[in-house]
């Protein structure tokens, strides 16, 4: 819009050119302004765009589910739930509630088993607990564990074979452990309630 085109407001006063002026505003603005035609057409364009977009976006989420469908329905994929009998701790689990023997067979190069001595440590934040055991001369070796280990079950910690030959100390084995309880208790508590009555 040009500054010639519109009159001032002072001159559209004085010489009375009102109707001039609003037909040269209005020109102005019909051509400034798209067509109604063109408004519709342009309407047309973007709902075929988002429709058009709308088509793909839905493509490709078929696509993305038929893939996942095949992934979950392939032979090399499989999804098991655990099996109670399979152990899912794979170390050394000590019973709590119950005696045991730690057994293994060691062998020695160089002397003889005769005054070796072992002990199985259990290394836990709170505790070290060490169990002393015995070795005969064919290297079998048998260290007893007894019941009331002071460890809540589900304790997790280190445990290690230490086995003293001649005044010298050598770490035999290593592992993590867990403790396991074999007899558990569950009580369930019936709760009587009290009703206290006053007379007035």
């Amino acid at each position: 819009m040009s500054n010639k085109s519109v009159p001032k407001f002072n001159e559209f006063i004085k010489n009375g050119k009102r109707a001039v002026a609003s037909n040269k505003i209005s020109e102005q603005i019909e051509t400034d302004l798209p067509s109604f035609e063109q408004s519709i057409k342009d309407v047309e364009r973007l709902a075929n765009e988002a429709v058009t977009n709308k088509v793909q976006n839905t493509t490709k989420i078929n696509e993305i589910s038929e893939k996942t469908k095949a992934l979950e329905s392939a032979d090399s994929v499989k999804f098991e739930k655990p099996n109670s009998s399979k152990p899912i701790f794979e170390g050394y689990h000590l019973t709590k509630d119950k005696d045991e023997i730690f057994e293994c067979n060691i062998s020695v190069e160089g002397t003889t088993l005769g005054q070796s001595r072992a002990r199985l440590v259990f290394d836990t934040d709170l505790w070290n607990l060490t169990f002393y055991g015995k070795i005969d001369e064919n290297g079998n070796c048998k260290v007893p564990i007894r019941k009331g280990v002071p460890l809540s079950e589900g304790t997790f910690g280190k445990v290690r074979l230490e086995v003293i030959v001649e005044d010298q100390l050598f770490i035999g084995w290593e592992s993590d452990f867990i403790v396991e309880v074999e007899k558990k208790l569950n009580v369930n508590v019936f709760e009587k309630r009290k009703i206290n009555v006053t007379v007035k």
